[in-house]
């Protein structure tokens, strides 16, 4: 049997704000946190 290709790390994701930003209306009564965690971001 071959040995299993051992892969380590993940490589780096850079998303854009509208990319990271989500809209689900299950979280519309989070809005003003979710916005400030995306302005952290």
């Amino acid at each position: 049997m071959p040995e299993p290709d051992i892969r380590k790390g993940m490589p780096p994701v850079k998303l854009s704000r509208e990319e990271f930003k989500f809209i689900d209306p299950a979280f519309t009564p989070l809005k003003r946190e979710l916005d400030a965690i995306v302005a952290a971001a």
